[in-house]
C-alpha cells in the first residue's frame, strides 16, 4: 500500500474554499485510516490461518493409526514396551491418576490457542485511528485466545505446537516492526506539512506588515560597529 503524495503549492486555492493546508492534512487522515485497516485485517487473517492450520494439521495426527490398532504378529510379544519418563509417572502421581488408564493409547490434552488480539493491540497507539471493534474491550477481553483444540499428547502433537508458537512468535516481531515503520512515515508526514503551514502563515503575515521583520545583517553589523 502506498501513499500519497502531498499536495505541492500553498498560495493557490483548490476552487472549492478549502485551503491546500486543509486538503493535505485530510488527505493524510485518511491514509492513515486505509493503512490501519489494511494492517487489522491482516493481522486477523494471519491468526485466523494460524489457528485453522494447527487444527488442521492436529486432526491429520490424531488420525493416524496407532501400534494397538494393527493385529499382532509372530514375535511382538518380544517387544520391549518403552518405558514412561520419571516426569509423566510423577504428574499421574500428582493428579492422583493410574500410570496404566491411557493403556496403549494416547494421554488426552487440550492445546490452547493463539493470542487473538495481540496483534491488532499494537495498532492503539498514535497516530493510528480508534479501532471500533476494540473500544469497549476490557483487559480480560484482549488476552483472549482463540479456541482450545481437544486433542491428545505425543512428542509429534507437541513438536506442532512448539512450531505454531515459533511462527507466531516471528510474525509479531515483523509485524511490530511494520508498524513502527508505518506509523513513524504517516507521523512525519503529519509533522512536516504542519511545520510547512505555519512557516507560510509566518511569511504572509510579514508580508501584509502585521509581525515586524527582524533586523537584517546589516543593521546587525552597524550596530555592532557603533
Amino acid at each position: 500500500m502506498r501513499l500519497r503524495q502531498s499536495v505541492p503549492g500553498r498560495s493557490k486555492s483548490c476552487g472549492c474554499g478549502t485551503s491546500p493546508f486543509t486538503t493535505v492534512l485530510a488527505m493524510a487522515v485518511e491514509d492513515c485510516s486505509r493503512m490501519a485497516q489494511c494492517l487489522r485485517a491482516q493481522a486477523d487473517f494471519v491468526v485466523q490461518r494460524l489457528s485453522a492450520t494447527f487444527e488442521s494439521a492436529i486432526r491429520i495426527v490424531d488420525g493416524l493409526p496407532l501400534h494397538t490398532h494393527f493385529d499382532a504378529l509372530p514375535g511382538d510379544e518380544q517387544a520391549e514396551t518403552p518405558r514412561m519418563s520419571i516426569k509423566r509417572r510423577m504428574r499421574h502421581l500428582h493428579n492422583g491418576t493410574s500410570v496404566d488408564q491411557w493403556g496403549d493409547g494416547l494421554p488426552e490434552r487440550k492445546w490452547p490457542g493463539v493470542p487473538r488480539y495481540d496483534l491488532r493491540v499494537l495498532l492503539r497507539t498514535k497516530p493510528w485511528p480508534d479501532d471500533e471493534s476494540l473500544a469497549e474491550a476490557t483487559e480480560e477481553t484482549l488476552q483472549e485466545q482463540t479456541a482450545t483444540i481437544d486433542s491428545f499428547r505425543s512428542p509429534l502433537h507437541k513438536r506442532l505446537f512448539e512450531r505454531r508458537g515459533f511462527y507466531y512468535d516471528r510474525y509479531l516481531a515483523e509485524f511490530r516492526a511494520e508498524v513502527k515503520r508505518r506509523g513513524a512515515e504517516l507521523a512525519s508526514r503529519s509533522e512536516h506539512e504542519q511545520t510547512g503551514q505555519r512557516t507560510w502563515q509566518s511569511s504572509v503575515r510579514q508580508l501584509r506588515g502585521e509581525v515586524a521583520p527582524g533586523p537584517g545583517p546589516g543593521a546587525v553589523a552597524e550596530g555592532a560597529a557603533s
